[in-house]
């Protein structure tokens, strides 16, 4: 019975690969990339295929080595796995297990016949020399009789392809009445024969054996002039509404659910905006005692004495044509307007300035002008405990307060601390005068995104124990 090339493949792989594990791993690899060779039986490309997952993937120890084929005899293949190189196994398997001569090996591995047919006769020979009974009678003999038409070396060349069946006829007589002068190559005969009984006993017993290859599915269709629809016709409508069905699943999913990142996104960009609209807006003013806005001279332009005499001239004249227009009826509103034309032409463009400029009445802290900055120092003293005190005192009486959760002269340490305050800004030069007479002193200052009211100045003073 012929045997598949699934099963020459597999068998190939597991003398090659003891660990039976390894092996159906390597040969689901070969089935997977190959499966255009298996269907065209190309035992050229598998072999080659074979050489270079070889080389890649080495086989690992196993305990259980060959456990797959403990019920036949491999003891001679058990001797080539151990004593000879695996391009030789390669090209071993390839001519008992895959049938291919050494022409389409050599063919195969672009390279040529010599090589070839060297690697392969040096396999036969290294398990030849491995039994005692050859390595004793094992010489070469290189005189040949005058009556003898068959020399020592042609005999012993040739005795290996003789053994396999693949001499001609011509050339196995030879060989066999080679073998009839030189009795000492009839022992390497027999052990070239019991390699090749071997491995064929092992390739007819696995002939039934098959492995289930994962086939591609082929769609027949045959066009009929009076037919609906083709089957590929329906398979692409149904691949086009699962795809569609899918792509809505993903938007859906992508809505409801949002990832991190995008709410990270805009939670940024809230903060930006925030800070932003911080920055940008505008103070209003307070309203003092009387009831009258004062006006930030700091805020306005600076006016020349004509500009504002001919504003107050100007705003004059408009006040008496609107009350000479409403003379002739006489509301309360119209009341209202006659009492501002007996007032005096500056006091009539005072209040009309002041109603136009009156922002919207406000007591709140967070409306009043800020700045930021602030001066980050560092003292160093002999008697950190005496100086603590003293400096407090004076922050305080200088109308320093803390600016942050923890008090004056708060102790991050047993020699260090930490002052955290405002203070006004007539004062800034008084606090570091005082300050640097306790020792080494030193400040800076620095801008800072944390803004105080205009007027006062932050300070963020450590004062440190010296030597």
């Amino acid at each position: 019975m012929p045997i598949s090339i699934e099963a020459r493949i597999w068998l190939a792989t597991h003398l090659l690969y003891p660990n039976s594990t390894q092996a159906f791993d390597v040969y689901q690899a070969i089935v997977s990339q190959s499966e255009k060779s298996i269907r065209s039986k190309d035992a050229q490309h598998l072999l080659v295929k074979l050489a270079q997952i070889c080389e890649k993937i080495p086989p690992v120890n196993s305990a259980l080595a060959f456990h797959v084929f403990e019920n036949n005899q491999i003891s001679e293949w058990r001797l080539i796995y151990k004593k000879t190189k695996k391009l030789q196994q390669i090209i071993f398997l390839g001519v008992l297990i895959f049938d291919l001569k050494i022409e389409q090996i050599a063919k195969a591995f672009k390279t040529t016949e010599d090589k070839i047919r060297f690697q392969f006769h040096q396999l036969f020979t290294k398990v030849v020399q491995q039994a005692p009974e050859i390595k004793m009678n094992y010489q070469f003999q290189f005189k040949k009789s005058s009556d003898s038409k068959v020399s020592y070396l042609f005999t012993n060349e040739n005795l290996i392809d003789y053994s396999l069946g693949q001499l001609s006829a011509i050339d196995s007589e030879k060989v066999r009445y080679g073998l009839e002068i030189y009795p000492v190559l009839q022992k390497s005969e027999k052990s070239y024969r019991l390699i090749a009984k071997q491995i064929n006993t092992l390739v007819a017993i696995h002939s039934s054996f098959k492995i289930v290859i994962p086939q591609p599915i082929v769609q027949v269709v045959r066009e009929h002039a009076t037919s609906g629809p083709s089957r590929f016709a329906k398979i692409n409508q149904h691949k086009k509404s699962i795809s569609i069905s899918t792509i809505s699943i993903l938007v859906l999913l992508f809505v409801f659910i949002r990832p991190r990142w995008i709410e990270n996104l805009s939670e940024t960009s809230k903060r930006e905006a925030l800070v932003l609209l911080e920055v940008t807006k505008k103070s209003n003013s307070p309203i003092d005692s009387d009831g009258q806005v004062p006006i930030n001279l700091n805020e306005l332009p600076i006016q020349s004495e004509s500009t504002r005499s001919r504003k107050e001239k100007v705003a004059a004249q408009l006040a008496r044509k609107q009350v000479a227009a409403s003379a002739t009826n006489q509301t309360p509103e119209v009341a209202g307007l006659a009492k501002v034309e007996k007032q005096s032409p500056s006091a009539i463009t005072a209040e009309s300035t002041v109603s136009i400029v009156k922002p919207p009445m406000t007591n709140s802290a967070s409306e009043v002008k800020k700045q930021g900055g602030l001066y980050r120092g560092v003292l160093v003293v002999t008697d950190l405990d005496e100086v603590s005190a003293k400096v407090r005192e004076r922050i305080i009486s200088l109308g320093g307060k803390k600016a942050g959760e923890v008090e004056l002269g708060w102790k991050k340490s047993d020699n260090l601390g930490y002052y955290h305050f405002t203070v006004p800004q007539d004062n800034v030069e008084a606090i570091n005068e005082y300050l640097a007479k306790f020792g080494e002193y030193r400040i800076d200052f620095e801008n800072h995104p944390r803004l105080v009211q205009t007027g006062l100045k932050r300070f963020i003073i450590e004062v440190k124990q010296g030597d």
